[in-house]
């Protein structure tokens, strides 16, 4: 949630951008080995303090840069103009991709998440349920569907496509890296890192990890 003018403030009485994790697990999850990030290249951006997320918990990170207001306060803030948010877990080899989303402009005090808990597609809330599930009881009158184009994502091996046509793989800089015709990609060759893949007027971004 980016351009919280009203909608929640946290401990201080600030207004500030917050972005809720929640777990969908039938345990509790530790989040001491996790961390968020603004920057898919920053992976370790924000580690998140001990803590144990509950079952079906919702936990409300303040992107606020204001680290002393608490232990949930992350050291970025998002834009109203449309922002990327990635979740990363340190394991044994290594960091690795959790979740992630870019997320569209926002006008003040609408919200992007799940249209259910933990499943897609993700859309845009005028009703926001900060800390409370996202399920059930929303006005489907002013709201925005965003489909999505491709899946899995993040993906490893085969990259499949919900129509059949011509696509293209570049790099976040505009590279062009494959192309062709179908309803799938082979996408383990490439190297892990995000991507662009363009259908017409169409792009999305995806990771190959």
């Amino acid at each position: 949630k980016s351009s919280n003018d009203f909608t929640i403030s946290d401990e201080m009485g600030d207004f500030d951008d917050w972005i809720e994790i929640y777990n969908p697990s039938i345990s509790s999850v530790n989040l001491g080995d996790f961390f968020l990030s603004d920057n898919s290249t920053s992976t370790t951006k924000w580690h998140f303090p001990e803590y144990d997320l509950q079952s079906g918990e919702f936990l409300l990170v303040w992107a606020d840069r204001d680290l002393n207001d608490g232990p949930f306060h992350a050291n970025f803030r998002l834009s109203a103009g449309g922002e990327e948010v990635h979740l990363f877990k340190s394991e044994p080899d290594g960091i690795r991709w959790v979740d992630w989303i870019i997320f569209p402009t926002l006008p003040a005090d609408f919200s992007f998440g799940r249209e259910n808990d933990a499943r897609i597609p993700w859309i845009l809330f005028d009703d926001t349920t900060p800390g409370f599930s996202n399920s059930g009881s929303l006005n489907t009158a002013n709201r925005e569907v965003i489909e999505d184009l491709i899946y899995p994502n993040p993906v490893s091996t085969t990259l499949f496509f919900v129509a059949n046509g011509d696509f293209r793989i570049e790099s976040l800089e505009g590279r062009a890296i494959a192309k062709g015709t179908g309803a799938s990609f082979d996408a383990s060759s490439l190297a892990n890192g995000v991507y662009l893949i363009r259908f017409d007027n169409h792009v999305q971004r995806f990771v190959k990890q």
